[in-house]
């Protein structure tokens, strides 16, 4: 008998520019994603400190980017305010 592990939920984190992970610097915006299948991801738990770095629309792009690039997501869901809300991680519009 044999087992495998899959893993399913990440923690992300988003830096300025000039800071890493690598470097243990204080992060900007961290959040958690769970892989549920089917090419989506579920984003929570999202805290932000927008005095350090405000949250762009690149920066959004570029996380639909590092999910679609890094692990398949198609489709990124989440929910504010119980209102739900999904978004394709595809190019960006021109």
């Amino acid at each position: 008998m044999t087992w495998h592990a899959e893993p399913i939920t990440l923690t992300l984190r988003r830096f300025e520019d000039g800071k890493s992970y690598a470097a243990r610097d204080k992060f900007a915006s961290v959040a958690t994603a769970q892989l549920l299948g089917g090419k989506r991801a579920y984003i929570s738990g999202f805290l932000a400190d927008g005095s350090r770095a405000p949250i762009s629309r690149p920066d959004w792009l570029d996380l639909g980017q590092l999910l679609r690039d890094k692990y398949g997501i198609l489709k990124i869901e989440s929910e504010r305010h119980a209102v739900e809300k999904s978004f394709d991680t595809g190019p960006a519009p021109l």
